[in-house]
Parts: structure tokens; C-alpha cells; sequence
């Protein structure tokens, strides 16, 4: 969850009280009624979502849940979901963990009364300037947040800035061969960081003065270090890191099979063609 003490503490100011495991908050990309994309934070509670300034927490917007008629996802655009308001108003966002959120509300947003529901829709109509506007899918606003739908994780990590030494926040996505930074996923990533052939180091709380720090050594000697939220957060991270070295040893141990079996069958094959034209020509010879 993001910025979780802080979150906490804005409840409280609130007096929107929620029990420990009952909250969810991420970054997301609010649509705005300047057919913007502006970077924000969500917040959700058993009772209310909350949209909010990202550094100082500002509110924006509050929607009860019991405003919302349905939740509408593009199955065109990964990262697009809306919270369809009653008078079919709706409140539009990007979300790079569109799957987490949609769990957190299946499974806190329903009742047995009255459950909520989901859709698939590729045009929604957002309040720009205040007249009711149908925005596509298609619609070019959307064409610069990349869906990731390749990515084996995404998640956000605090990254060690090498000269400053403090920890800043960073979009993190996993692939098959490293790790891909953002600062803003809008624009071009940092840098890949290699995970295969990588020397990653836990438990290093007492090196770096903070909990949940692990070290990447990549084969070249690079030593970058992350830390993460909470030490479930860190595990889950490591785990997969775990599986996408394992996953490359299994090919490079399976291609390395094939490769034998394939120079054995071409040696054979090069031996049988060499025998039938040996075969040829002695047959040419007694003729």
C-alpha cells in the first residue's frame, strides 16, 4: 500500500475509521475535467474513495460507495477503470495495478443485498468542463501509459540514489530478464536492471539504517540497492526474483540438451551422406 503511515494518519484526521486490513491506496492517473491525465493518489475505505493530492494530500473528490452503480473496465486497455456514478457520470483513472484494486473492491465493496457490479466498456462519458464527454479507448490520452501486460510484476520500490543516499520512490516492473524503472511511467523508464545471473542480498537493516533493504550485484559488479514498504512486500518481490533466475537456468539447462541432441543427429545425418555418395561413386567406378 502506499505511503501506509501516512495513509493511516489521513484517516484518522478524517475520523473515517478502518480496521487494519479494510484499506487499499496506490498512484494513479486521475482523468480531469481538462481531459488531462494528472498523477494522484486513491484511497479506499469499507465506505468511501477518496481522490487526493499526491504530495500533501488535499482531497478532490470523496465518492460513497453507495454513489456508484457499477465499476467499468476496457478489456482493450489494461491499466482503464471507472467508477460509474448513479446519473451515469464517470469517474475515470489509469491504474498500473488495475488486478489489486479490482480484488480490494469485489471484495470489500459488496453486500449480499446489493453486490457490485462489473462491466466491460470502451467509452465512458467524463465531466470535461463541466459538459458530459464520451471518451474512447482509442482516445490519444491513453496512448502514453504502456499496459505492462507482459510484466511477471508491478509494484513500487524505494530505490537508493547513489550521491544523495536517500531512498526515492519508484514504479518498478519485472520482466523475464530484469527489472524496469520509472520515475513516470509516462514517459521513458530509467534503466533495466539485470535479475539474471544477479547476487541478491537480504537482511541488510543494519548496513543501511532501515528495514526491508536488499542489495542487486549484477554480473558486472553493479551494486544497487531497494528497499520496499513491508517485508511482505520485500519477500514477494524476492520470490520472484527467485523464479526468474530459476526459470533461466531451466531453459539455458534445456537448450543446452537440445543443442547436444541436434549435433548428434547433424553428425549422424553428415556420416550417412557421406556414405551414400561413397556408395555412388564405387557403384559408378565398377560400372
Amino acid at each position: 500500500m502506499f505511503h501506509e503511515d501516512k495513509v493511516r494518519r489521513l484517516l484518522n484526521q478524517k475520523g473515517d475509521k478502518a480496521k487494519e486490513n479494510n484499506i487499499y491506496s496506490d498512484q494513479i492517473y486521475f482523468v480531469s475535467n481538462k481531459k488531462k491525465l494528472d498523477k494522484k493518489l486513491i484511497l479506499l475505505t469499507p465506505t468511501n474513495i477518496y481522490f487526493l493530492e499526491k504530495d500533501n494530500f488535499n482531497t478532490i473528490l470523496i465518492l460513497n460507495k453507495n454513489e456508484i452503480s457499477k465499476v467499468a473496465v476496457s478489456n482493450q486497455n489494461l491499466n482503464i477503470l471507472s467508477f460509474v456514478k448513479k446519473n451515469g457520470e464517470n469517474v475515470l483513472l489509469l491504474t498500473l495495478r488495475r488486478m489489486d484494486l479490482l480484488y480490494y473492491l469485489r471484495d470489500q465493496y459488496r453486500s449480499v443485498d446489493k453486490p457490485l457490479r462489473f462491466t466491460y466498456e470502451d467509452s465512458f462519458k467524463v465531466m470535461i468542463k463541466n459538459k458530459l464527454t464520451l471518451i474512447s479507448v482509442r482516445d490519444t490520452l491513453f496512448t502514453s501509459l504502456s499496459n505492462f501486460d507482459g510484466a511477471i510484476k508491478v509494484g513500487y520500490l524505494l530505490k537508493l540514489h547513489h550521491y544523495f543516499r536517500t531512498f526515492d520512490q519508484r514504479l518498478v516492473v519485472l520482466t523475464s530478464i530484469g527489472l524496469i524503472l520509472f520515475d513516470d511511467p509516462t514517459k521513458a523508464p530509467e534503466r533495466l536492471y539485470p535479475i539474471i545471473n544477479s547476487k541478491i542480498e537480504k537482511d541488510l537493516s543494519r548496513k543501511y539504517k532501515r528495514d526491508n533493504v536488499f542489495e542487486i550485484t549484477t554480473i558486472a559488479g553493479e551494486v544497487k540497492v531497494f528497499a520496499a514498504y513491508k517485508e511482505r512486500e520485500m519477500n514477494a518481490w524476492l520470490e520472484e526474483f527467485r523464479k526468474v533466475q530459476e526459470n533461466f537456468k531451466n531453459k539455458m539447462k534445456q537448450l543446452d540438451t537440445t543443442n547436444k541432441i541436434e549435433f548428434l543427429d547433424n553428425k549422424n545425418a553428415l556420416s550417412n551422406v557421406v556414405e551414400e555418395d561413397f556408395e555412388e561413386e564405387l557403384i559408378h567406378d565398377l560400372k
